[in-house]
Formats: structure tokens, C-alpha cells, sequence
């Protein structure tokens, strides 16, 4: 099937150093779609201007292609014009582990049509014989005189708006040729004419400014708090190009860049360009204010070179596409245009060629997110199946966990896949396993403390690891498994899906709660909605409000629990970084001094009940040994188990979690205890 699926067409100016536009073609029943292909360049765009055809695509491809259905019909294409297929004539000469890479770009196209057949001379009338003519290049040159070359236009044909064509040759050679006795070739040919229309345009570019957050808070480290309003940035041109819908013209790299930094400079004195208001108050003042540009309306964005003196003094500075990105904000994203694919992290094409129509993106390379800085999505973003959703974070009390598993928590803009036992594992082994958890729905929390403590009652907060991937943009606690001194959390997932942000106030929610504190008869209802934050916020008596009000109170996590934002001491604030996640929360009852001032993550069901002694009464556990000491109680467990000792009055004297095969002895005044409805006595 010498008949292909899409190719790109791409026009480099002078060098092939400088500007660089693509437009994509797509074939339907071997017919070209579109077909003129009209490329506007900037004014200053230099001449020759070499077209070539690159990224060829088959739906029918090689396994040792990049192949998107993973089809196993194994056609062997290529352009007659490449590397590889100017390298023999002959298939038994070609090396068989070429690269595919030089097999799929047209550098030379041919100039002149092919007759396959003299089909339109032979007729019953004229008494011509019906010949087939099978393609080679010494057929091309003898029969039309046909040859492969640069494909040019000079700086007269691009002045004068020039018109040319190019014809490409495909072909598909079998998988295994057979006769190789007679050197029968078995290979199909075909070919596409590709007319190109070259106008020199300048487009002036328009730029709308969009507001996200009115205020971030953030830091590269603990001594660099930085507040900002952050933005998102929308470029279009003043005219439109009348073709697939209407969109926007082509604008440089340079050409954005050079927009963006006088719309900064932007004064009362001095107004700022199209698009900003005289003052340049409705703007921002830095690049790294800017956390997206979406160029996807426009035609293209060119790579281009800027000159510098004259003659042979002049010197070139090229522009690529990834300087647009290095100066915004940290986790800023570009969205660019239909045919656009840069090999840049953050950037995402449209993949619709109708303007009109909704765009849909995935994204050029990775996705990558950096802890700390905020962050904005506008529209959702693909991610290739071979490429990834990237997030690390520094752990920094990890010292704190001793042999235990480490707790965090998340809210990411991707989804993370889990399997059956609720583990994620980064494909590319980096980092360690880890599980997502929501807080349980209902009798969420349980006295955890000894009720003798009054200054500090704390909880158990129930928790339940979840079994199906997550969603983006809602907030989990996360436990990296037997990771004792783990210094970093790597989040690392192939083909994931980026979803938009839901809204501009950088707080996101996820699952409610409900649960009740019993201290001494006394009962308070909590009420908790567990939310995560993209902009960071401080919360507490010299917050400045941000994304969240300055008395509002929370459980935020550190040290291993959930701690009251009310318990923090005078003064002081709870400052929250981008990604993290707390429990917002609501009390009520009548324990007015029996309020928790933290919980801990403890995973199952809370099995505290209304009955006298507040003892479920279970059968004894095959898999658990429990054996009293002086002093102690040691528990040793044969499978993953979790243990809650009560005292025999029914209140909940400690909790833990055993890995199958570990010991631990607890230290227990004299007593008696129910141990998994077991009863035991301590001297």
C-alpha cells in the first residue's frame, strides 16, 4: 500500500538555519485534501526558500516504525526522494535495519508527472497495444525527462507571489521479495502532486492578556516567598487567512518575544502595543508572570533569525521556538498551532486542521510540572503514549518515618493509573511505588489518645486507598511504600491525560467527610471537604488572605499528622506551597473542650461502635500472634494487618499497621486489653 495517511510540508528559509513553517497534508481516498497549499512568509523572510516533505505516515506501517494502531501489516514505505531511497534502485542492495527516520522525509521531490501506463493512447481505433510501464528512475529520466532536485523558490518567485509544483513518489517495498534467484522486485509506486502558492505577508499581532489568579504564593525555597498575580496570554493576528475556518496569520518567535517585553515596559508616557491598554496596568510586569501563551489560532509560529549589521560584518541570531518558554513562569505551557511540533517539554499542538472547529491538544513532548511555582492549564493536553506526565517533589522529613511508610499529600492536573492492589510504580523505574487515598465517607475520625491528656487529644482519621486511576485536578494523600530516608517523590506517567484547571481560584476540591470526637461524653461533628491548591496560600493571624481567608482554619499536614491550623502559635501563619492539599473543616456539638488538635492516617474502617465497652467482638486471627509481657504487649503478624488495642473499658489505647512478617512490641501500662477481640493481661 504505497498510498500514505498524512506527511508534512515544511518551508525553511535560507540555510535552513532560519524561519521554519509546516503545514500537515492529509490524504482521503488518495485524494489530496486542501489541494494548494499556501504558505505567507514575513517580509524578511530570505530567499531560497527550500520545501521539504517530511514525517510520511501509513496507518499500515512496519513494526519498526513510529506506528500510532500498532497495525501488523507491515507496508515498508518510503519516499523515493530520501536518503534511503536514493541509496539503490535495487531492494536486495537497501540495508534492511535502516533507520525509518530516513525513509520518511523527502528532501529532493521529483518535477515532472510519471505515466504508469499508456492507457489514454490505446484505443481499439489507433490500434496501440496496451503497455504498463513500472516505475524506476531511468524510466523517469528517459520516459518524461523527469528528475529529482531541491525544490526552491528564489527571492523573484517568492516577490512575486509564485505558484509550483512537486511531485512526490511513494513506494511500498514488500516485507520479504521473493525470486531473489531473477531479482524480481516486488514493489508499488505512486505519487502526489503537491502545488505550493508562496505570498510575503507581515502580520500584526494582537495580544489578549487573561487574568488567572489575583494573588500566588510560592517559593524556591522557605527564604524566597514570592506574591503575584499571574497571567495567561492569547495571540492572534489583525487579519485572518481565509482557509480551514479562518484563522490567524503567521508571527516569529522574535516577533512575540519582542510584543511581550514592550507590552511590559508598557507606560502612560510610552503606550504598549495592541492589545494592552496605554498604561500596561491590564498586563503583567515580569515574564514569569505568564503561566500560558496560546498561539493555536494562529497559522504558525516561525521560527526565525534576526540580522544584526551588514554586509559581511552582518551577524544572525536564530530563534527557536523553545525560547519562548524559558523566561515564563516555571510551569508555563504553550499551545501552538495545527502542524506545529516542537521537541520542547510544556508544548502541546492542535491536532484539529479545522479552525473552526474546537481545538484538541497533545502534547509535542513531556508534561512537566515543577513543585513549588503555581500553575494553569486552559485547555486539556494529551500526552503522547510514548512520552510523559512528569511531578518531583523534595521530601525533607523523611528522617521522621524511621522504617515506616512515608504520607504526603498531592493534587496534580493529571491522571495517575494504579493496579489491582492500588500501587502506581513509575514505568521508567524512577522513584518509588506509592498509593492514593481519599478520607472514608462516613465515621471518618475515633479518639485516638489516652482522654487523661487534655491539652492534646488527637484522632484517627480513616482512610481508604483507591483501586482505579485517579482523577486530575481533585487532591489525595499519598504513601510511598517502605521507603525509610527516601529523599524525593517522582510521579512519572506515560500517555497521561493533563486536564484544563476548573477555575481561576487555584483550589481545587475532593472528597467530604463526616465523623465524630467522643472525649468524656462530649461529642463534636466534623464536617471536613479535603482541597488542594495550585496557587499556594497562607493561611493563619499575618496571612494576606490570597485564595483563602485568613480565619479560616484548617488540618494541614506535617510531621506525619493532620494538625489544626488553630494550634499554631501566636503570629504565626500556615504557609502552603503549589501541590499540596489540607482538610477544610467545620465543628459542632457539644464537646466545647473536647475538640482533636490532630489525626493520623490510619487505613480501614473505623470500628468503633455505641455498644457499653465499645468492643467489637471478633474471632481470633490465624495470621496475628499476640504475646503480653512485663509491661508490653509484642504482636507479631504473618500477613499485612491492622491492630487496634482497646482498653477493657472500650476506649482506643493505640493503633498501628503491620507489614506481613514484622514485629513490634508496644509499651502498655499494667491491664487489660482487647487486641482484634483478644483479650490479653499486661503485668
Amino acid at each position: 500500500d504505497p498510498y500514505i495517511d498524512r506527511l508534512d510540508i515544511v518551508c525553511q528559509e535560507q540555510g535552513g538555519n532560519g524561519g521554519k513553517l509546516t503545514q500537515q497534508f492529509n490524504s482521503t481516498d488518495f485524494s489530496v485534501r486542501g489541494g494548494k497549499f499556501t504558505f505567507y512568509v514575513p517580509e524578511d523572510f530570505r530567499a531560497p526558500a527550500k520545501f521539504t516533505f517530511e514525517n510520511l505516515y501509513s496507518q499500515y506501517g512496519d513494526n519498526t516504525y513510529y506506528n500510532e494502531t500498532s497495525s501488523t501489516d507491515h507496508a515498508r514505505y518510503f519516499f523515493v526522494g530520501s536518503t534511503y531511497g536514493d541509496s539503490n534502485a535495487n531492494v536486495y542492495n537497501r540495508s534492511e535495519s535502516a533507520e525509518y527516520t530516513t525513509k520518511v522525509a523527502c528532501l529532493k521531490p521529483g518535477d515532472k508527472k510519471y505515466t504508469f501506463n499508456n492507457a489514454a493512447t490505446a484505443t481499439s481505433t489507433t490500434g496501440n497495444e496496451y503497455e504498463e510501464y513500472p516505475f524506476s528512475k531511468a524510466l523517469y529520466a528517459s520516459k518524461v525527462n523527469g528528475s529529482f532536485n531541491d525544490f526552491l523558490f528564489t527571492q523573484d518567485e517568492m516577490n512575486g507571489e509564485a505558484e509550483k509544483t512537486a511531485y512526490l513518489f511513494t513506494c511500498d517495498e514488500t516485507r520479504y521479495n521473493i525470486a531473489p534467484t531473477t531479482a524480481t522486485q516486488h514493489v508499488y509506486y505512486a505519487y502526489y502532486e503537491m502545488t505550493i502558492d508562496m505570498h510575503k505577508k507581515d502580520y500584526r499581532p494582537i495580544f489578549t492578556w487573561n487574568p488567572i489568579y489575583d494573588e500566588t504564593f510560592y517559593a524556591a525555597d522557605n527564604s524566597n516567598i514570592k506574591r503575584d498575580p499571574k497571567w495567561g496570554l492569547k495571540v492572534t493576528t489583525t487579519e485572518t487567512v481565509d482557509d480551514n475556518g479562518g484563522h490567524s496569520g503567521y508571527l516569529t518567535v522574535s516577533k512575540i518575544l519582542d510584543v511581550i517585553q514592550n507590552g511590559l515596559s508598557a507606560t502612560a508616557a510610552q503606550p504598549a502595543v495592541q492589545g494592552l491598554d496605554a498604561t500596561g496596568e491590564n498586563a503583567p510586569k515580569t515574564m514569569d508572570q505568564i503561566l500560558y501563551i496560546d498561539g493555536s489560532n494562529l497559522m504558525s509560529i516561525v521560527e526565525n533569525q534576526t540580522v544584526s549589521g551588514t554586509g559581511e560584518s552582518a551577524t544572525y541570531t536564530s530563534h527557536k521556538m523553545s525560547e519562548l518558554i524559558k523566561d515564563l513562569g516555571k510551569n508555563a505551557l504553550i499551545y501552538l498551532p495545527y502542524g506545529s511540533k516542537p521537541s520542547s517539554d510544556n508544548f502541546a499542538y492542535n491536532t484539529i486542521a479545522d479552525y473552526s472547529k474546537t481545538p484538541s491538544f497533545r502534547g509535542a513532548n513531556d508534561i512537566v510540572i515543577t513543585d513549588r511555582y503555581p500553575f494553569y492549564a486552559p485547555f486539556d493536553i494529551q500526552v503522547d503514549g510514548a512520552k510523559m506526565a512528569k511531578y518531583e517533589r523534595t521530601l525533607t522529613n523523611q528522617a521522621l518515618y524511621g522504617d515506616n511508610d512515608q504520607h504526603l499529600t498531592i493534587v496534580l492536573p493529571f491522571e495517575i493509573n494504579v493496579d489491582d492492589e492500588g500501587v502506581h510504580t513509575n514505568e521508567d523505574t524512577e522513584g518509588s511505588p506509592f498509593t492514593l487515598a481519599k478520607m472514608n465517607e462516613t465515621k471518618s475520625i475515633s479518639l485516638s489518645k489516652n482522654p487523661d491528656d487534655k491539652i492534646d487529644y488527637y484522632a484517627d482519621g480513616y482512610f481508604t486507598k483507591i483501586s482505579e486511576k485517579s482523577e486530575p485536578n481533585k487532591p489525595y494523600v499519598v504513601t510511598m511504600q517502605g521507603t525509610a530516608g527516601e529523599s524525593a517523590f517522582k510521579v512519572h506517567v506515560k500517555g497521561s491525560l493533563v486536564k484544563a484547571t476548573p477555575d481561576k481560584t487555584g483550589i481545587l476540591e475532593g472528597e467530604s467527610a463526616t465523623g465524630e470526637f467522643k472525649v468524656d461524653n462530649k461529642t463534636t461533628n466534623y464536617s471536613f471537604t479535603h482541597k488542594g491548591t495550585y496557587t499556594g496560600i497562607e493561611i493563619g493571624e499575618d496571612g494576606k488572605g490570597g485564595a483563602a481567608e485568613a480565619e479560616t482554619t484548617v488540618f494541614y499536614f506535617a510531621n506525619n499528622y493532620f494538625l489544626d491550623s488553630k494550634t499554631l502559635s501566636t503570629g504565626k501563619s500556615l504557609k502552603m506551597l503549589p501541590f499540596r492539599s489540607y482538610y477544610d473543616y467545620t465543628g459542632s456539638g457539644t464537646g466545647a473542650g473536647a475538640k482533636m488538635t490532630r489525626f493520623r492516617i490510619v487505613f480501614g474502617e473505623n470500628e468503633e461502635n455505641n455498644s457499653t465497652n465499645g468492643i467489637n467482638e471478633v474471632a481470633k486471627d490465624a495470621d496475628l500472634a499476640i504475646i503480653p509481657g512485663n509491661g508490653s504487649i509484642t504482636i507479631m503478624a504473618k500477613a499485612d494487618k491492622d491492630v487496634t488495642i482497646h482498653a477493657v473499658n472500650g476506649m482506643t489505647v493505640d493503633k498501628c499497621n503491620l507489614r506481613a512478617g514484622e514485629t513490634r512490641t508496644v509499651a502498655m501500662p499494667a491491664g487489660i486489653y482487647v487486641i482484634n477481640g483478644v483479650k490479653m493481661i499486661v503485668k
